[in-house]
């Protein structure tokens, strides 16, 4: 599985190869663009070797899962290679078809998954008709969004925001009995998710908020504006949520001056809306705003239920394996 040069795929929600083009334009500079198709780019290391474990440990935002392109077969060729593979490495071996990724979203499972002990996977990507990729990556510590297992299709959500918070609390695993403010709680989808789950949940919203979630003796709403709201000191609130749909730096800035009213804030989780790709600019700025907000791991991440937007996770903790 060798090359003379280096390769690296990359998966991310179709529609969003330029946003991770640019992204890698930004933070590999070493790395050329090679090829891509829908939910599908590869990129030429002109750059010293990436090993797969330095490759698990970087912040792709737009990539929902990455890696060391080994080679290119054809279909006919699948059933070889793969029981070649799976008698010589000690790996995962996943199927994936990219023309089927927006359409497995909802319930992401891979075509094919055959499980073995080790942080090796091994990648088949079926690109068109004829062509797979191979690839290999080590797994990452943040537990890439296509790895998991999202929440089925449902017809009694009120929003589909609903499955953004799976796909969130997925990632990064939050126990039940959490006190939560959510801005922007309305039309309810977020809110419906965390309260089935066990959470105490502070809306603020100046729209009129489902009647569904009214009812709940957990939700207590906040029927203002976000800039109007003040916290009560005597609220036990440890989560803030937000998934306005207002430009991130507005958002970030909101939440700053709410935190300084939340002593007990532990963890947030922040969506940041794409308005082009000038905004990956500003992404160190972000991050700082998350800091002032006493957070000491920032993390940023695409779900696969994000459309243009991405989420900006903090946390107390310098640890992901702690749970909070």
């Amino acid at each position: 599985m060798k090359n003379d040069k280096q390769y690296l795929y990359f998966l991310t929600i179709p529609g969003n190869e330029s946003l991770l083009k640019e992204e890698i334009r930004l933070s590999l500079p070493n790395l050329k663009f090679a090829y891509s198709c829908k939910g599908f780019c590869t990129f030429k290391n002109n750059g010293s070797p990436i090993s797969l474990y330095e490759l698990s440990r970087l912040n792709i935002i737009f990539a929902l899962t990455y890696g060391e392109t080994a080679a290119k077969i054809t279909l006919k060729d699948v059933a070889n290679e793969y029981h070649r593979l799976s008698s010589e490495l000690k790996a995962t071996i996943n199927f994936h078809q990219t023309e089927s990724i927006q359409q497995a979203m909802s319930k992401w499972i891979p075509e094919k998954q055959i499980e073995c002990s080790g942080d090796l996977q091994i990648d088949f990507i079926r690109t068109d008709n004829d062509s797979v990729f191979i690839g290999r990556r080590e797994l990452d510590p943040w537990n890439s969004p296509l790895l998991r297992r999202f929440s089925p299709i449902r017809n009694d959500i009120i929003s589909r925001a609903y499955y953004k918070a799976a796909d969130a609390f997925c990632m990064f695993p939050v126990n039940p009995g959490r006190h939560i403010l959510e801005l922007g709680c309305v039309p309810g989808g977020i809110t419906q998710y965390l309260l089935e789950n066990g959470h105490v949940v502070t809306g603020v919203d100046p729209a009129k908020a489902n009647e569904v979630i009214l009812s709940n003796p957990n939700f207590k709403f906040e029927n203002i504006g976000v800039h109007d709201y003040r916290p009560p000191r005597n609220e036990l609130i440890d989560t803030l949520i937000s998934d306005m749909n207002l430009a991130p730096k507005i958002v970030l800035k909101e939440c700053i001056r709410l935190s300084k009213n939340l002593p007990n804030l532990k963890q947030a989780f922040i969506t940041c809306k794409i308005n082009g790709e000038k905004m990956l600019q500003d992404l160190d700025r972000y991050k700082s705003l998350m800091q002032e907000m006493g957070f000491k791991t920032v993390h940023f991440v695409q779900l696969p239920y994000h459309r243009h937007e991405f989420l900006a996770y903090g946390i107390l903790q310098s640890s992901r394996k702690n749970k909070t």
